[in-house]
């Protein structure tokens, strides 16, 4: 068996789809050459395809802030470098090849899926760190199957034949997955048939770094597009980064199990972060095994180097805030696009900046560099088994497009609006529950009966309104009057209002007879009546007093 095995310049791994939906696997090299001529990424998931776009960052990044588009040695040094080197990508349509060719080959022994020394995005077998490391089934890797050691899948996507051996391409590509959404379900380092080594008090191991965020990116038309959109020259303060210092720069591999690391001061670093250290093992040309330890930990209180998160205030600080499967990315708008937000609980206006990636949009709209009409971010998430973070419980994802110019100066009054478009639904929402609520204790139930049902109903209106609130802020332009705006947000307001009257009407109607019939409830030495007819008519009163303020937005 060669010591060195599967170049990843120049072997087909990478998943690519075309604006016809065919899919083939490509080179690194490739997957440069033609990042133009590709609709996307297509991996097996699409926390797959995050973990690998951030990997291609990591290249341009290592590349374009050390030389320029033609190749020649011209390293970011501020901000004018950067915006220049920026619209001169983007403006070609294209990725140069000579400067990503010979920064390739500069590089080209630490891509080797295996290697003595510098396997790719692994730590070498023989180091001591991984001796006493018990190697695991190579279908553990597998993302898309995500199951416990005790725990197996009803209804698995592949079969057991399938699951126990792996080619070297899809194996590199679960190897950036592993790296950056493991569980915490890492076993006892000691290997079978090992006495015990001596036990150390470690770090607690975390999940890894982007099933930490809320990761939001930016889509284009192309893979190229894609890749530019989120490619972030500036840092915070609009200054450029540190020199790029990517893994496989790194003269020797970190080993060190579970290692606080600083928050580095570069894209490369962090775009490359190794949380978990990993080894591959192979047989006949196909992978059937792993080891894996947990490996760099990282902060998540201000770590603003990060660029692709959507954020929150804390009483330490500023942490990722992330996704839920139970909300639309629009109802995270105010994290995403506006000026301020508000917290439903303290009833107070907070500010959070806006991802890295959206100011960055902010500041190449504003130059005129970025000459696009609509924008479109993504958001991928995680949910792991609670509190243990010891299983991946879920993988969801979502989409938003609107109008650039809504995240310049002139678009802040627009999405203030949109802000307060997005309170008025999950006030609404609050006031559907409300109704079904008093539908259960109508009918003789109790508070807690009814918990199931205002959950089903306040997901029922959210449903409902999904599709017309994506619509209508597509029609939202900030070159338009403040006259056109007070319109468009009290369409709006009369569009929810109508989608939760319609709802309320159903829910009437499903209500049963004791509903009808109607109960008396005693509170606080005071005496109510509740009968479906009585609660309709206070939720529709509710809804009025909406109404009243769309008319004076």
């Amino acid at each position: 068996m060669e010591n060195r095995e599967f170049n990843l310049l120049d072997e087909r791994w990478i998943r690519v789809r075309y604006p016809d939906c065919r899919e083939e696997e490509v080179s690194l090299r490739q997957v440069f050459a033609h990042a133009h001529e590709y609709a996307g990424l297509a991996g097996e998931t699409s926390t797959q395809d995050m973990a690998m776009l951030r990997f291609l960052l990591a290249v341009l990044h290592s590349v374009f802030y050390r030389v320029d588009e033609k190749g020649n040695p011209a390293p970011v040094k501020s901000k004018m470098d950067a915006f220049d080197r920026w619209k001169n990508l983007w403006e070609l349509g294209r990725f140069p090849q000579y400067p990503i060719e010979n920064y390739l080959n500069q590089w080209r022994d630490r891509f080797w899926l295996f290697d003595e020394e510098h396997p790719f995005y692994q730590v070498p077998r023989l180091a001591p760190e991984m001796k006493n490391v018990k190697v695991k089934p190579i279908d553990k890797i597998i993302g898309e199957i995500s199951e416990g050691e005790n725990k197996k899948r009803l209804f698995p996507s592949r079969t057991k034949k399938e699951r126990q051996k792996l080619s070297y391409a899809e194996t590199a590509r679960w190897l950036l997955f592993v790296n950056a959404y493991d569980d915490t379900a890492l076993k006892s380092p000691k290997a079978d048939g090992d006495s015990g080594a001596k036990k150390e008090k470690k770090l607690s191991i975390s999940p890894g770094w982007l099933g930490r965020l809320g990761l939001i990116t930016a889509q284009g038309a192309t893979l190229f597009e894609t890749l530019m959109l989120n490619f972030v020259l500036l840092d915070g303060n609009k200054k450029p980064w540190g020199e790029p210092q990517p893994v496989w720069e790194l003269d020797t591999p970190r080993c060190g199990e579970r290692t606080k690391i600083p928050m580095p001061d570069d894209q490369a670093s962090l775009l490359t972060l190794q949380s978990r250290r990993v080894f591959l093992e192979r047989q006949d040309g196909m992978v059937t095994g792993f080891g894996l330890l947990g490996g760099d930990i990282l902060d998540t209180v201000n770590c603003t180097a990060e660029q692709m998160t959507i954020w929150k205030n804390t009483d330490n600080g500023l942490v990722p805030r992330k996704h839920s499967y139970s909300r639309h990315l629009w109802q995270d708008f105010a994290s995403i696009a506006a000026k301020e937000t508000y917290s439903e609980k303290e009833k107070t206006k907070e500010t959070a900046p806006s991802p890295g990636i959206v100011i960055w949009h902010e500041l190449l709209s504003k130059r005129k560099i970025l000459n696009i009409e609509f924008i479109r971010y993504r958001s991928v998430g995680m949910e792991y088994s609670s509190p243990q973070t010891s299983a991946i419980v879920n993988t969801f994802e979502d989409s938003l497009s609107f109008h650039l110019n809504l995240l310049t100066e002139l678009g802040e009054a627009w999405t203030n609006s949109i802000t307060s478009a997005v309170r008025l639904c999950d006030e609404v929402a609050n006031q559907v529950g409300q109704l079904a609520k008093n539908l259960v204790l109508a009918a003789g139930g109790s508070d807690s009966d009814a918990d199931g049902d205002v959950q089903r109903a306040k997901e029922q209106f959210y449903y409902r309104v999904d599709m017309p609130f994506r619509t209508w802020l597509q029609t939202l332009d900030a070159s338009q009057s403040d006259t056109v705006r007070e319109e468009r947000m009290k369409d709006w307001t009369e569009q929810a209002l109508e989608i939760a009257g319609r709802l309320g009407q159903d829910l009437i109607a499903q209500a049963g007879p004791a509903a009808y019939h109607g109960r008396t409830i005693t509170k606080n030495n005071k005496d109510t009546f509740f009968a479906a007819p009585e609660v309709y008519r206070w939720f529709k009163n509710a809804l009025y007093k909406y109404k009243d303020k769309g008319d004076q937005q």
